[in-house]
C-alpha cells in the first residue's frame, strides 16, 4: 500500500492519468468523456492519501510485529545476556527511555545488542516516512478542462470579405455621431484594455468604476490603451485565444498659418470643409472654420491582415473667431491653428488566461491565429475558417469639390480611418456645425419667436448633446466653465439665428482652448483619442456576419498534489531503505525455525524456571538481605546483578548434526541454534 500510494501521488504531481498534462490536450470528440479523467484523477488522489493514512497507522505496529518474530531467532543465534535477550522480549525498541539508556555508556553496555539498535533504527526510518510526506507534499487547486464555450467575433479581415457591402451609407458615421455626444469622461468603459498603469494605484482606483471598467478622463495615465470587442478582464481561462484590438492615440499642436496647407481644397481625395459667417459691417459675432486632411484618404488605409499593420492620419483645423460692438463673447478671439495626429496600430493579441495570469499579451507582430509549434497548439483552439480573403478596393471617390459641405463622395467610403471617421462625424454632412450651419443660410429653425424667447429665458434644452463636448470636460467629469453649450444645445439669444451663430462659436472655441489646461490643449488630445476609440467601436460594428470564434473554458477545480524534485527523491529514498530493510528482518524471520513464536509471557516464563534458583525469591532469615529482595529488588530489574550473568539464548544441547537429526534445546548451553538440521524441540517436564 505504501508503495502504492507514494507512486499514485508522484505520478498526480506531474500528471493526471490517462492525459499528456494537466490542462487542455485537445478535446477530441467528447469533451466529457475527456473531463471524465481528470474527475478519475482526483478520486486516484484521494485513495492514495487514504492509503497513506492507513499505511501511517499501522507502520509502528506492522514493524514491532516483524521485529517481534524475528527477536527469537536473533536469540537462538548470537550469545545474548539474560538482561539483552529481556528487552527483546520487553519490544524495548519502542520505548524512549530504552533510547536514553543507549546514550549512557554504563546502561549501554548491559542491555544494548545489534538487534536492538536494528529495530530501533527500523521503526525510526518507518516512523519519519509520514512526516516526511507531509513536508514535502502539499496540494494546490487547478483548473481542469470542463468543455469550450464558443462566442462569435468581429475580425479586422471581416471588414474586406466579399459579403460585406461595398458602400457606407453614412450608419457608421451616424453611430459615432451619437456615441460623441452620449459619451463624457467618466462613462465606464467596458471594451478599454491597456497592459498596466504607469501611475500609483490611486490613480486606479480614482478611475475605476464598478465592475472593473475604466474612462476617458486621463488616457494618458493608461499604458497602450486599446480598443477590443471582449469586456475588460475577460479570461479564456485553460484555452490561449487571440483577439484584434486597435489602438489609436491623438497628438494636438498649435501651428502656424504657414503651417495650414493651401489650397487644401484642390487636393485628390482631400478632406475638406469650411464654414464661415462674417459680417461685413462688424455688427455681430462671426467665425470661419476650416477642416483639412490634405492627404488622399479615399483610399482605406486598412489593410486585409491579421498581421500587425501601423497608419497615421492628420487633420488640420483653422478657427477664426470675431467680436463686435456691444457683444460679450466669452471665446478666444482671433485666428488659430491646430494640427491633429491620430496614430493607429491594429493587430492581434493573446487573451489573459491561466497560462499568462490573466494579463493581456501585447499587439503581435504576425498572424497568431495559424496552429504551429511554439504559436499556438494543442493548448488552443481554431478561431477561424476563413482562408480567401477578398481584397476588394475601396471606391474611388477622388471627386472632393471644394463647396458648402460636399463631404457624400468620401461618406460612401468602406473602411475609413478613426481620424477621418471623426472629422465626418464633427464637421461633414449632418454634423452639428452643419446643421446649424445651414439653419441659418436657409432661416428654417423650426420654432416661432415667441417660443425661442420662452426657450431663451428658461435656459431648457432644445436639442439633444453636442457631440464631442463632454469628451473635453475633465477627467472628473466638470463641464467647461464658460461655455453655455457644453452639455445640450440651448438658446443663447432670443432670436434663434443668433442663438446658431453664437452656438456654433462657443463650439469652435472648444478645439481652441479648454478651461483645464487653455491652449496646449492636452484635453483636447485627450478627448481625439476617446474619440479616436469611439470610431473604431463603430467600425467594428459594421460588419454583419463575424467568422472569428473565441473559446473559453473556465474549468473545474481541482485538487492536485504539489511534490518538488528534492521531495520525491528523499522520501522515495528512506521509503525504500525501510521497506528493504523490513522485508529483509521478516525473510530473516521467516527463513529461521524457531523454538517459539514470539518471547512472550509464556516463553519468558519456561525461561525462567529453566534458570531456576538464581530468580527464585528468598523465604529463609538467615539469606543475604539482597537476596530476601530478590522479587522485588528496590531498584527493579537493574539492581539485579544476575540478569547480566545468566546467559539468555537458546542453544542444541545434543550439537545435532544432519538433515534428519533431531537437537535439544537448552538455556546457555550448546551450539547455536539454526534449525538446519530440523525442527528443534524441547522436553516439557
Amino acid at each position: 500500500m505504501a508503495v502504492i500510494a507514494w507512486t499514485a501521488t508522484c505520478y498526480l504531481s506531474f500528471k493526471p492519468i490517462g492525459a499528456k498534462h494537466y490542462g487542455v490536450n485537445g478535446y477530441g470528440w467528447s469533451p466529457q468523456a475527456y473531463h471524465q479523467l481528470y474527475v478519475q484523477s482526483e478520486e486516484w488522489f484521494r485513495v492514495a492519501r487514504v492509503l497513506a493514512s492507513i499505511v501511517a497507522t499501522l507502520t509502528i505496529p506492522l514493524t514491532t510485529a516483524v521485529c517481534t518474530r524475528a527477536a527469537v531467532a536473533f536469540h537462538q543465534r548470537k550469545r545474548l545476556t539474560l538482561r539483552q535477550m529481556m528487552m527483546l522480549a520487553d519490544k524495548a525498541w519502542i520505548e524512549p527511555v530504552t533510547w536514553l539508556k543507549l546514550l549512557i555508556v554504563d546502561g549501554r553496555r548491559s542491555i544494548a545488542s545489534s538487534f536492538l539498535i536494528a529495530a530501533i533504527f527500523l521503526n525510526l526510518l518507518g516512523a519519519i516516512i509520514a512526516p516526511l510526506q507531509q513536508l514535502f507534499l502539499s496540494t494546490a487547486t487547478i483548473k481542469t478542462p470542463i468543455s469550450p464555450i464558443i462566442m462569435i467575433q468581429i475580425d479586422l479581415i471581416d471588414h474586406f470579405n466579399n459579403q460585406e457591402p461595398s458602400y457606407d451609407y453614412g450608419e457608421t458615421t451616424a453611430l459615432l455621431r451619437d456615441r460623441l455626444g452620449s459619451t463624457g469622461t467618466t462613462t465606464p468603459q467596458a471594451q478599454l484594455w491597456f497592459r498596466n498603469t504607469t501611475s500609483s494605484n490611486t490613480f486606479t482606483n480614482t478611475y475605476l468604476i464598478a465592475g472593473e471598467q475604466y474612462t476617458f478622463g486621463n488616457m494618458s495615465q493608461l499604458e497602450d490603451p486599446f480598443f477590443t470587442q471582449l469586456p475588460l478582464g475577460f479570461s479564456t481561462g485553460l484555452i490561449r485565444q487571440f483577439a484584434p484590438r486597435i489602438n489609436s492615440t491623438a497628438r494636438r499642436e498649435n501651428i502656424t498659418q504657414e503651417q495650414f496647407p493651401q489650397g487644401c481644397d484642390t487636393l485628390p481625395g482631400a478632406f475638406y470643409v469650411k464654414y464661415e459667417n462674417v459680417s461685413t459691417q462688424n455688427t455681430f459675432p462671426g467665425f470661419t472654420f476650416e477642416a483639412c486632411m490634405p492627404a488622399n484618404v479615399s483610399a482605406s488605409p486598412w489593410k486585409a491582415t491579421r498581421d500587425r499593420q501601423d497608419f497615421s492620419e492628420v487633420l488640420y483645423l483653422a478657427v477664426n473667431l470675431t467680436t463686435a460692438g456691444g457683444w460679450d463673447v466669452q471665446v478666444p478671439l482671433g485666428t488659430f491653428f491646430a494640427r491633429i495626429t491620430v496614430n493607429t496600430s491594429a493587430g492581434f493579441f493573446e487573451l489573459p488566461n491561466y497560462m499568462n495570469g490573466g494579463i493581456p499579451g501585447p499587439l503581435l507582430a504576425d498572424d497568431p491565429t495559424v496552429r504551429a509549434p511554439g504559436k499556438c497548439d494543442v493548448d488552443c483552439e481554431p478561431q477561424t475558417f476563413l482562408e480567401d480573403i477578398s481584397r476588394r478596393a475601396t471606391p474611388n471617390t477622388n471627386s472632393n469639390e471644394a463647396v458648402f459641405n460636399e463631404t457624400f463622395n468620401l461618406q460612401y467610403n468602406v473602411n475609413k480611418g478613426p481620424l477621418l471617421q471623426n472629422a465626418l462625424a464633427l464637421f461633414g454632412f449632418g454634423s452639428f456645425i452643419d446643421v446649424r450651419t445651414r439653419e441659418m443660410q436657409t432661416n428654417s429653425f423650426g420654432i416661432d419667436n415667441a417660443t425661442a424667447l420662452q426657450a431663451y429665458r428658461s435656459y431648457q434644452c432644445t436639442g439633444g448633446m453636442v457631440p464631442f463636448l463632454p469628451l473635453l470636460r475633465s477627467e472628473f467629469g466638470q463641464e467647461q466653465i464658460g461655455n453655455p453649450v457644453d452639455g445640450c444645445s440651448r438658446l443663447l439669444d432670443s432670436e434663434p439665428a443668433t442663438s446658431a451663430q453664437l452656438e456654433i462659436m462657443y463650439y469652435l472655441s472648444s478645439f481652441v482652448s479648454n478651461t483645464d489646461d487653455a491652449f496646449p490643449g492636452e484635453r483636447i488630445a485627450n478627448a481625439f483619442s476617446a474619440a479616436a476609440f469611439l470610431a473604431n467601436q463603430a467600425w467594428m460594428l459594421t460588419v454583419v456576419d463575424g467568422q472569428l470564434t473565441v473559446n473559453y473554458d473556465l474549468g473545474a477545480d481541482m485538487q492536485v498534489p504539489v511534490l518538488s524534485l528534492r521531495g520525491i527523491i528523499v522520501v522515495s529514498v528512506v521509503l525504500g531503505l525501510f521497506l528493504l530493510a523490513l522485508l529483509g528482518v521478516a525473510l530473516y524471520a521467516w527463513r529461521t525455525p524457531t523454538w517459539t513464536t514470539t518471547l512472550d509471557a509464556f516463553a519468558m516464563l519456561r525461561i525462567g524456571a529453566a534458570v531456576g534458583a538464581p530468580l527464585r525469591p528468598a523465604h529463609n532469615s538467615d539469606e543475604a538481605e539482597n537476596e530476601r529482595w530478590l522479587l522485588f529488588p528496590r531498584n527493579g530489574a537493574v539492581g539485579v546483578a544476575a540478569l547480566d550473568q545468566l546467559p539468555g539464548w537458546v542453544g542444541d544441547a545434543l550439537h545435532a548434526e544432519g538433515a534428519e537429526a533431531v537437537g535439544q534445546l537448552a538455556l546457555g548451553t550448546g551450539s547455536k541454534s539454526t534449525g538446519r538440521g530440523g525442527r528443534l524441540r524441547y522436553r516439557c517436564d
